[in-house]
């Protein structure tokens, strides 16, 4: 685990011998043209049963509660709505009967100030206990985190439910009504003042509320997909720290590229044109899986560094893609899918490019490592939370890849091959004019 300054000459490191499976990198295609606010489909032919139904509520969570965006912020109340508030109907009840689980929601231990001290006071995202370095959370059931209080203003004070259900039935997640009651005018007078982020006080606190609940439900979610089946067995997983800057003219920006053919035994991890955080997966049969984490803002922000690690594994004929960044950890099991196959013990990665190197990127890579395999849940804890300790110190340098830069590793089939002497680097740049800058300290970012 280097630095990306001491890494360049042993970046790609193969952690289990006992498994040396690699893989290689190659070309992805554009994602088609959508609105950045709405969601593109890939999910053919799955049976919308509970546990499926389950799954893609918290996806669909996911992705509004990362989005900067209002209205997308509200509709994620209509999905609340739907996991947790329809009573012993609600998907979470349902689900959980087979597991029985004990689910409690972690949440900031937020001081709510006197009433004649603070007039107007939302928890906002204060309640999130997203930041490592808030003290111990509280741990609530839901049906104590539904009645903690939230908001405060005109002489109201109001609860999680009653936040989920005005922005549900009068704000518009669900429904657009006038207030039925003075309490609801207090709260639609709150949400006309903006907050930090463009957010409204109001959906701040909601999207808030979301995380706690999607952090909560986490256990659930891994029960439900069997993510314990594929620990410790064949795959790949990578862990990094990075600073991520916007390309120029909604170009994807590629970040790493693993695997060799186009369209078959290939993990990409890539900025699509509308910046959403994807991982695009084209197993064994070449079919492609996509899972998107959401947009800047959300599980990221330009210029700013954070953690993102990316786990593919493979059982039988089930494929397991996990993608986790600050606050948001996405997984999908993709039945009746060979993974990517492992070929020859010799994994290769581009990074900043795809396996062409006709497609760019633009970032500073300050740390990464490289698993041949799914790590137990104790391990993958683990090398999360070494990552979260890096970002808190000070990197002393970084590895800068503007549009056209790129690495790839010693011997990749698709790339020109270099005369090298022994003991030569790991990764290597295509040529000098691709070669990628060290930087100094990384930070700040200037264009």
């Amino acid at each position: 685990m280097l630095s990306a300054v001491s890494a360049v000459p042993t970046w790609f490191q193969t952690a289990s011998r006992d498994r040396d499976e690699e893989v290689s990198p190659s070309r992805p295609r554009r994602q088609p043209s959508r609105h950045p606010g709405s969601r593109a489909r890939y999910r053919v032919g799955v049976i919308v049963n509970a546990d499926n139904l389950f799954i893609q509520s918290l996806e669909d969570l996911h992705y509004s509660l990362a989005s900067a965006d209002e209205y997308e912020v509200l509709r994620s109340s209509h999905l609340i709505r739907q996991l947790l508030l329809d009573g012993g109907n609600s998907l979470v009840e349902r689900v959980n009967r087979s597991h029985r689980l004990r689910i409690e929601y972690a949440v900031a231990r937020v001081h709510l100030p006197a009433a004649g001290d603070v007039a107007t006071w939302v928890a906002g995202d204060a309640m999130s206990p997203l930041d490592p370095s808030l003290a111990q959370p509280n741990l609530l059931r839901w049906d104590q985190l539904q009645k903690l209080i939230v908001a405060r203003c005109e002489g109201h004070e109001f609860t999680v439910h009653d936040l989920i259900d005005y922005s549900a039935h009068v704000a518009g997640g669900v429904h657009k009504t006038d207030p039925r009651d003075e309490r609801q005018a207090a709260l639609a007078r709150l949400q006309a003042n903006e907050s930090r982020g463009g957010l409204s006080p109001v959906a701040a606190t909601v999207r808030a509320i979301g995380q706690v609940i999607l952090l909560g439900l986490d256990e659930l979610k891994d029960q439900v997909l069997g993510v314990a089946r594929f620990e410790d067995g064949p795959g790949l997983s990578f862990y990094s720290n990075l600073i991520l800057a916007p390309m120029d003219g909604g170009e994807e920006n590629y970040l790493f590229d693993i695997g060799t053919d186009v369209s078959a035994n290939r993990v990409t991890v890539f900025l699509d044109a509308h910046s959403d955080l994807c991982v695009r997966v084209y197993d064994s049969n070449r079919m492609q899986h996509l899972l998107r984490a959401g947009p800047a803002g959300g599980p990221y922000r330009y210029r700013e560094p954070f953690s993102l690690s990316c786990e593919i594994g493979y059982n039988l004929n089930d494929l397991l893609v996990y993608v986790d960044a600050p606050g948001w950890s996405l997984a999908r099991v993709f039945r009746g899918s060979r993974g990517p196959a492992v070929e020859d013990n010799t994994c290769h990665l581009v990074v900043a490019s795809d396996v062409t190197g006709r497609c760019r990127g633009r970032m500073r890579m300050l740390e990464q490592f490289i698993v041949s395999k799914v790590p137990s849940n104790e391990n993958r804890l683990g090398s999360r939370g070494y990552l979260a300790r890096r970002l808190t110190e000070r990197y002393d340098a970084g590895l800068e890849f503007r549009p056209g830069a790129c690495m790839h590793t010693i011997g990749h089939p698709n790339f020109p091959p270099l005369a090298t002497r022994p003991g030569a680097k790991a990764l290597v740049a295509p040529s000098d004019e691709r070669r990628p800058i060290l930087r100094k300290p990384p930070l700040p970012w200037s264009d």
